[in-house]
């Protein structure tokens, strides 16, 4: 099998990515699945889970370039190539071991499995093929009911948790914490940020339960963040840190990752040095200036508010030009009401994703706070901020991963 027909053979697979609609009771069905390729998900070292409603890929990646040597990481969506989301000591899996591991269970695989479950069960065989002795697993969605949620993992961390996916995680907070907690396993430790007091009450609920010890980080202990166009200076107990992603939030989304790297007994030189070398696309990335151009994936309030107070507070810039896209199931009137009051013209655009909002209705919505804009094709924007953009402005691409995707694969080849 070769890497074409490994990809063409995964997405023939019912992909809930695409999909807005629950869809899993349970892991058994997974777990038997796995059983059949000799439980790879228990040879993968020390299983690492990070859930969570933002950051948690940011944590995830962050700890995995602290650890450095034999590490495992399993991260979702992917921005250019499926091949991001599996990883060994950060790099990307190769075209050949990619083919290799679909070709090796193809032969048992039915029409039951999901093309996030076959991703999840190539990393394990990957990490085990590896033998890493720590994986770094992120949550694709939710926690309790996530395809990473088979492994018996030794440490989990959550993220700041708000709203997001609530047709499938519920309508409350409460209803989303306990889905997020449910990565916690008996006896283990869970390190979670700053949360709201109804989070932290189920967080340390499950924890009790299962007799895990829980440990919370005050944002208190971060001291003088800096930002700069380079990244973030903080100080965290009286250390310097410099991590080359941008925006207050990867300060604290830091402070996990390290104080997971400290309990894993990991040497501050070698904590201090992971930060620094971290590469992560799609996160408040600068492509361009004069015109500035600014990529994120932020998709619910939480995240656009995180984005534009970096952008204000470290881009100067006389107007901002959005390209949009979001998918339908995110809180759009959420996101609009953040972004509105920056806006000076908006390019709402079409997304190549089943679960993408109409252009239509994203520009019924944002009309309605006051943005001027039009409905047009991705290409056609670019083409057209080309010609109206000048030195001091900023163009924002925002709103999914698979918008930030396909406007990079655009604007590298030009």
């Amino acid at each position: 099998m070769k890497f074409e027909e490994a990809l063409d053979f995964l997405y023939g697979f019912k992909d809930f990515e695409k999909e807005v609609r629950p869809y899993r009771q349970s892991l058994f069905s997974f777990r038997n699945f796995l059983k059949y390729l000799g439980n790879p998900h228990e040879k993968i070292g020390t299983p690492i889970i990070v859930a969570g409603t933002k950051g948690k890929g940011s944590v995830a990646t962050m700890l995995s370039y602290i650890i450095r040597e034999s590490v495992g990481l399993y991260m979702s969506p992917h921005i250019l190539d499926v091949r991001e989301r599996i990883q060994f000591e950060n790099r990307c899996i190769s075209k050949e071991e990619f083919a290799y591991l679909m070709d090796t269970i193809r032969p048992i695989v039915t029409s039951r499995r999901t093309v996030f479950e076959l991703l999840t069960t190539m990393a394990f065989m990957y990490f085990a093929n590896k033998g890493t002795n720590h994986s770094v697993l992120e949550v694709g969605l939710g926690g309790r009911l996530d395809a990473t949620n088979v492994v018996d993992a030794k440490m989990a961390i959550i993220t700041n948790i708000d709203y997001d996916h609530t047709h499938i995680l519920g309508r409350s907070l409460f209803q989303i914490a306990r889905e997020k907690a449910g990565i916690i396993k008996r006896g283990t430790y869970v390190i979670y940020g700053a949360q709201k007091p109804e989070v932290r009450e189920v967080i340390e609920h499950v924890a009790k339960l299962k007799g895990a010890k829980p440990i919370e980080l005050s944002t208190t202990g971060i001291k003088r963040v800096e930002l700069t166009l380079q990244g973030t200076y903080f100080q965290l107990d009286g250390e310097d840190y410099f991590v080359p992603l941008l925006g207050e939030h990867q300060a604290l989304n830091a402070m996990l990752a390290i104080r997971a790297a400290q309990m894993l007994g990991i040497p501050k030189e070698q904590i201090k040095a992971g930060i620094e070398r971290v590469k992560l696309r799609g996160r408040i990335e600068i492509l361009q200036h004069a015109p500035w151009y600014i990529v994120d994936g932020a998709h619910n309030p939480c995240s656009i508010k995180a984005l534009i107070d970096t952008i204000n507070r470290i881009i100067p810039h006389k107007r901002l030009f959005l390209i949009f896209s979001v998918m339908r199931d995110k809180d759009v009137d959420g996101i609009a009401a953040i972004l509105a009051p920056h806006v000076y013209y908006a390019f709402w655009v079409p997304l190549n994703h089943p679960r993408a909002m109409s252009p239509a209705k994203v520009a019924k919505i944002f009309t309605a706070r006051g943005v001027t804009g039009e409905q047009t094709e991705l290409v056609t924007a670019m083409d057209k901020l080309n010609r109206l953009t000048d030195a001091t402005d900023l163009v924002l691409v925002t709103g999914s991963f698979y918008l930030v995707g396909e406007f990079l694969k655009l604007y590298e080849d030009r």
